[in-house]
């Protein structure tokens, strides 16, 4: 009897977690700078749909892993995107992982770029449907948070604080 009992605990656990599969089309990451050029302020934003992602749904609980390829940066400027893939040393760390949980609109996790994994939380927010869920949220952090050097030359200098974020789509 104990047995059926544990049997039919641990499906219907399985069966109320679910899978989401990462829409990639419609996911990216971005990452907004801001850059002094000539005693003016310059906002810069890149995109990244190079993602792969897993979630699952854990009772309250989202768990989900996100994967960013460092050399699918757009930013409308070949020669910055080639600057970022340096600064991120891209050939031996070409991708950004993310593994995170989401519980009460927090996403808290370890992430690692450059090499250095930070645990960062941040709020998110979520619309969920029958089949959907998507997810979205930003911080700011510094370059030297992952020992970055902040990207500077004679004739443009960038802050040191920058946003990261995702916009994520998932369906089921």
């Amino acid at each position: 009897m104990m047995k059926k009992i544990a049997l039919l605990l641990a499906s219907t656990i399985v069966m109320m977690a679910s899978d989401y599969t990462l829409d990639n089309t419609k996911s990216e990451a971005y990452y907004e700078a801001k850059k002094e050029q000539f005693w003016s302020t310059h906002i810069i934003l890149a995109t990244n749909k190079g993602l792969e992602g897993t979630l699952k749904e854990d009772g309250e609980a989202l768990h989900g892993t996100l994967n960013i390829d460092v050399f699918k940066f757009d930013s409308d400027s070949s020669k910055r995107e080639s600057s970022v893939e340096d600064h991120l040393h891209a050939k031996e760390y070409p991708v950004i992982t993310y593994d995170y949980t989401i519980f009460n609109n927090q996403a808290s996790g370890k992430m690692t770029v450059n090499g250095v994994t930070k645990v960062l939380t941040f709020p998110v927010q979520m619309n969920k449907t029958a089949d959907t869920l998507s997810i979205d949220g930003n911080i700011s952090i510094k370059f030297s948070d992952f020992n970055v050097e902040t990207p500077n030359n004679l004739i443009l200098s960038a802050h040191e604080d920058l946003i990261i974020g995702a916009r994520l789509y998932f369906k089921k």
